[in-house]
């Protein structure tokens, strides 16, 4: 909490789930707690990210299932049908970076190591 004037205070709170909640104002001193204040206040909940574009228009249904039979595909397909086997190379792309700075420190170790070892001192 945050005092914005004499015996004014502001809290903040991130997101929270639709629902009804209580915020308490308490004094702490040691080992006994004062409770000063109890309020109830209310939470819409976030909204979605897409839900102002679906408010424009709905989805254009007709248009989906012409472009899932175009390209072979199917539109709301059963779980049994989207996870069988066809026989074709799956090709997975992973990146790099977590493994870039173990191995420059083991490339830098691997040199110390070869420079006193090999070459001296």
């Amino acid at each position: 909490m945050t005092e914005t004037d004499a015996s004014l205070y502001r809290g903040e709170v991130g997101p929270l789930p639709r629902g009804k909640y209580v915020a308490t104002l308490m004094i702490k001193a040691g080992d006994s707690e004062k409770v000063l204040e109890q309020r109830e206040f209310a939470a819409a909940g976030s909204i979605p990210a897409d839900s102002a574009e679906l408010r424009i228009k709905p989805a254009n249904l007709d248009l989906l299932r012409r472009l899932s039979t175009a390209t072979h595909g199917a539109f709301e397909a059963p779980a049994a049908m989207l996870a069988r086997h066809t026989g074709q190379t799956v090709s997975v792309r992973q990146s790099a970076d977590p493994w870039l700075i173990p191995l420059v420190i083991a490339l830098f170790l691997g040199e110390v190591f070869v420079r006193r070892r090999y070459l001296g001192d």
